[in-house]
């Protein structure tokens, strides 16, 4: 089974006593990894984003809502999902 990506390099690797290898010109800090069961292992480079970037909304602007929400005659619960939905920018109140 090939697969349809293109080696650009392919070199041997040496684990250390800490079963550590040293990946040459790694171009990312991170990495997803997979290992498989007959012994293959993938990495797939990841870079992290700062949590305020993901979220629609800055802290400000939730601590608005917040403050609108208990200043406001109508209470309304949320359920965890909606939550999570409002602090992400994805459920308007």
């Amino acid at each position: 089974m090939e697969s349809a990506r293109e080696v650009v390099r392919n070199y041997d690797v040496h684990i250390d006593s800490k079963k550590r290898v040293t990946l040459r010109g790694a171009t990312y800090h991170y990495y997803n990894v997979k290992e498989f069961e007959n012994g293959c292992i993938m990495l797939e480079p990841r870079e992290l984003v700062a949590p305020t970037a993901i979220g629609g909304m800055t802290e400000d602007e939730i601590y608005e809502e917040v403050m609108k929400g208990l200043k406001s005659a109508e209470r309304k619960t949320y359920t965890v999902d909606e939550v999570d939905d409002i602090l992400n920018g994805r459920y308007g109140i």
